[in-house]
This record gives C-alpha cells, sequence and structure tokens, in this order.
C-alpha cells in the first residue's frame, strides 16, 4: 500500500475519532446550525439529532474511528518490520 495514503487514511481515522469522542455537543450545535442556514434535514433526522441518543452514537463513531485508527497503525507497523 502507498504509504501516502496509508497516511491520510491515518490521519482522516484519528481525527474523526477524536472530534466525535471528545467533541460531541459541538457537532450537534454544528448540524443545528447547518440546518437554521439552509442545509435541510428531513424532521426525523432533525428530531434525532436534538436526542441525547445522538450524543452516544457521535461516541461509539468515534470509538470505532480510534479502533480503525489503531488497526491500520498496528499493520503497518507490522507490515513494515516484517519486510
Amino acid at each position: 500500500m502507498n504509504i501516502l495514503t496509508m497516511s491520510l487514511g491515518l490521519i482522516i481515522f484519528f481525527s474523526i475519532g477524536i472530534t466525535c469522542l471528545f467533541y460531541p455537543k459541538k457537532i450537534q450545535e454544528y448540524a443545528l446550525v447547518l440546518h437554521t442556514t439552509g442545509i435541510w434535514f428531513p424532521k426525523s433526522i432533525l428530531e434525532y439529532i436534538k436526542t441525547k441518543t445522538y450524543l452516544i452514537m457521535l461516541r461509539f463513531t468515534g470509538i470505532l474511528a480510534l479502533i480503525a485508527f489503531g488497526l491500520i497503525l498496528f499493520g503497518s507497523i507490522k507490515g513494515y518490520i516484517n519486510k
């Protein structure tokens, strides 16, 4: 695998993981601001964004993204050592 592609994947998963895990309320506020500024969400999605379940889902997404980051990092280090 190309080192640039792997590095980009690591950066993306790490960024998503940290953001979703530690700043879910900011993401929720941003989604609500997007709705009021013209990005239209269906009413059912808008109602879901306002719930605590949405915040839990964001934290869960953050955990999964950090696990993916760890697996990619582990695989790349293991592949580098085995060369």
